[in-house]
């Protein structure tokens, strides 16, 4: 049976285990304890966190810019949305540059926010980095569109 703990920022794995001697008192087998502040060398817990913060952020492989020229491009705003409207879109930028998890989290209306989101889809991205490593990262877009 195995057990793990984490103590301030260490990792520290508890193993139970049935020894083969048992207690002469009780003639049930004994248990034995060992701790070990070892990872084990099959698993990395850190290779699939989602970091909200990093050194590098991700961004559009021409830049915000030129992201938000074509994206406004491609997107096909609803006759019914009028004046300024805002659409926020979370998603994360992964390992490779590729987009998973979106989610609306703030629509215009009029299917807005799924139109957002299928533009978002076509676009290839810069993936960010934490001490130089490639991680994934969680990312939010503001997308405002302003129609009379």
């Amino acid at each position: 049976m195995e057990k793990e703990k984490k103590y301030a920022g260490d990792k520290i794995e508890i193993f139970e285990s049935v020894s083969l001697s048992k207690n002469f008192k009780t003639g049930l087998p004994e248990k034995e304890t060992v701790i070990s502040n070892e990872k084990p060398a099959t698993q990395d817990f850190q290779d699939d966190k989602v970091y909200t913060e990093s050194d590098e952020r991700p961004e559009p492989k021409n830049g915000m810019a030129k992201f938000y020229e074509e994206f406004m491009k491609d997107f096909k705003v609803s006759p019914e949305i009028k004046g300024t409207a805002r659409i926020y879109i979370q998603f994360i930028v992964e390992k490779d540059g590729a987009i998973s998890n979106t989610k609306v989290l703030r629509d215009a209306g009029f299917n807005s926010g799924d139109e957002a989101v299928r533009v978002l889809k076509t676009t290839q991205w810069n993936p960010g980095k934490v001490n130089g490593k490639t991680v994934r990262v969680m990312f939010t877009l503001p997308i405002s569109i302003v129609q009379q």
